[in-house]
């Protein structure tokens, strides 16, 4: 319900990075009860970042990522916040970095899709990779997890509503965010929203799946061309389905929210 909505989210502050949790009382309007829940020097990392509830579990139980090279798990409780094991790190997806995680449990196997980035020939030394595609993890025990292989590459795949090729709209995709939905013929399918970027611009992405490892993109891809929203989070509340994502106002990062009419659901979120 609205009023049971809560909210994990990365801060940049002075000493370095946290991720804080919100709560909200009015279906995603305003947000109250701001709480600082772990520093990165909690971890001994520099960086924590891309928090991600884990669906299914009776506590508030989480993932995010460690300096850009691991996703660890955690759990809130009334003492605080406890870290648990690695689920996934960068090596074993022969990658620099991962990021954005998001963990599922899907068809008997819980699935772990990432950001992978990689640098590409031209990288210079020492500069962010330039190359960025989705990933996953996969295994029937959380705490055992396998790489997978890449599940959305960069600019192929993308298609008209005929079903011809057509030129991709982005050149790097990232932040993954999974759903399980039902349709309203009561078949299961896995709905990805995803950042897709081109140059400086980054716009949200739309793709699905029958079995988490095969994705087609959505063909009126990009689902929201605004050039600037990134790190798409999908949830139902109410009857209205809310998109929420990272907006960078002159260098600041905002979260904000965009609203469908309310009533048109036409499928349901596990």
């Amino acid at each position: 319900s609205a009023a049971g909505l809560t909210m994990l989210y990365e801060a940049r502050e002075a000493s370095g990075t946290a991720i804080w949790r919100a709560t909200s009382r009015d279906g995603g309007r305003t947000w109250g009860e701001q709480v600082r829940v772990l520093r990165g020097d909690d971890v001994a990392g520099d960086v924590v970042s891309a928090p991600s509830f884990i669906p299914g579990t009776d506590a508030e139980e989480f993932i995010f990522v460690v300096d850009h090279r691991s996703v660890l798990r955690a759990r809130i409780d009334e003492e605080g916040t406890t870290v648990g094991e690695v689920l996934a790190e960068a090596d074993a997806a022969n990658a620099a970095q991962i990021a954005a995680p998001s963990l599922i449990q899907f068809s008997g196997q819980w699935m772990l899709y990432v950001e992978e980035r990689r640098p590409s020939p031209e990288d210079a030394v020492g500069v962010e990779p330039s190359l960025s595609t989705i990933g996953l993890f996969l295994g029937t025990e959380i705490d055992s997890l396998s790489y997978a292989g890449t599940v959305l590459g960069a600019n192929s795949g993308c298609v008209n509503a005929t079903g011809a090729d057509v030129s991709c709209w982005d050149e790097r995709v990232g932040a993954p965010e999974l759903r399980v939905a039902t349709t309203t013929t009561g078949r299961t399918v896995l709905r990805m929203f995803y950042e897709g970027r081109l140059g400086r611009s980054a716009n949200v992405g739309f793709a699905a799946s029958y079995d988490g490892q095969t994705f087609e993109r959505f063909p009126f891809n990009p689902l929201l061309e605004t050039g600037k929203l990134a790190a798409p989070s999908n949830v139902l509340v109410d009857q209205s389905y809310l998109l929420f994502g990272e907006r960078l106002v002159d260098g600041v990062g905002h979260i904000v929210v965009t609203r469908n009419d309310r009533g048109s659901v036409t499928e349901t979120f596990h």
